[in-house]
Formats: C-alpha cells, sequence, structure tokens
C-alpha cells in the first residue's frame, strides 16, 4: 500500500481509499495531518526563513523561549 496524501485523522492510499490513521506521529494525532493553520504557518516561514544553523536565533524562536518563560514554573531567568 502506498500513501499518498493525509487530512485531518485519515491518510489516503493510490485509490482514494481512507484509511483511519492509529499509527502516525504524536502531533499529526493531536492535531490531525494537514491542519489549515499549521499549514499556513509553516508556508508562510517556508517562503521567509526555512532553516538556520542552531546558534542563530529567529525571532519564532525568542518569541517561544519568552512565552515559555513566563508561563514556567519559578524564576526563570535562562533557558538553553
Amino acid at each position: 500500500m502506498i500513501i499518498e496524501r493525509a487530512a485531518g485523522s485519515y491518510v489516503y492510499d493510490a485509490d482514494e481509499r481512507p484509511i483511519l490513521d492509529f499509527t502516525s506521529g504524536q502531533r499529526s494525532a493531536v492535531l490531525g495531518h494537514c491542519h489549515p493553520e499549521i499549514s499556513a504557518v509553516i508556508a508562510d516561514y517556508a517562503h521567509r526563513l526555512e532553516h538556520l544553523f542552531g546558534g542563530m536565533l529567529s525571532r519564532p524562536v525568542v518569541d517561544l523561549a519568552t512565552r515559555l518563560a513566563e508561563v514556567a514554573p519559578g524564576n526563570l531567568e535562562r533557558c538553553v
């Protein structure tokens, strides 16, 4: 069987047969395949900034670190 595409909780084979997906990774299991909002964000960043060397910072990384520091218990002043 060859899987050609996925949407929501289903994967589709070459004959467009829907197959309920119980085997994909955690992100797909929770959010579903090809979630429109997540796909839009990925597409936006793919057009602006695909990949950086791990030692470089991008705005999403800084924003995520800031938000995590705000919700983490205690007085988090640094994250690695």
